[in-house]
């Protein structure tokens, strides 16, 4: 009888280590035999997320192996190996490192002010994005917050557009419920301090 768990989302490992599987692999074949552009794929937390990238990982690596006995098995599939780039929202310093060094931004989370704590601020050559997040309650209270307390005044000086973000985050969803943000905040503040 083969062992259940729920604690290992990769599909390789899974498979190796005889774990059960419920096959989904009819779905996988699906969504790759009729592949448009891009698919944005949106679960709630514990949904099996990271073992479906990792089931597509396995069928674009072309581990035709891993799959026998499963649906996607015997369909008319090439299985020759594709480059893959595999991102894991799992480890933030990672993917934090990666989108940094891919769009040539720095992130910082929970920057302290004399006001309070910046929930996280996103800074390239041209721009400063201050991010404020709420749960179940509104991406205008976010963005209230950021103005009430003052958290873009410290990058007033820095020569680049200020970009304030307000965004409120769905508890039961799971998910971002409503973003809202204001651009120009150093225009309307330098003339304000003119006048």
């Amino acid at each position: 009888m083969k062992a259940i768990t729920s604690s290992i989302p990769d599909f390789e490992k899974l498979i190796s280590e005889n774990y059960l599987y419920v096959d989904k692999t009819e779905y996988i074949w699906q969504l790759i035999h009729h592949a448009g552009e891009s698919f944005f794929l949106s679960r709630p937390r514990r949904f099996g997320k990271s073992l479906t990238v990792s089931t597509l990982e396995a069928v674009f690596q072309g581990k035709k192996e891993l799959f026998k006995g499963l649906a996607i098995y015997d369909k008319p599939y090439d299985w020759k190996p594709y480059p893959i780039i595999h991102l894991s929202f799992g480890d933030y310093t990672a993917i934090n490192n990666t989108i940094e060094k891919l769009l040539g931004i720095s992130i910082t989370a929970e920057s302290k002010t004399n006001n309070g704590r910046i929930d996280a601020v996103a800074a390239n050559d041209d721009f400063v994005f201050v991010f404020e997040f709420k749960l179940d309650k509104t991406a205008e209270i976010a963005l209230d917050q950021i103005k009430d307390r003052d958290y873009y005044r410290r990058y007033m000086n820095s020569g680049k557009r200020i970009i304030l973000v307000g965004v409120n985050f769905d508890k039961d969803a799971g998910q971002i419920d409503k973003w809202t943000m204001e651009m120009g905040w150093n225009e309307c503040l330098q003339l304000e301090h003119l006048q």
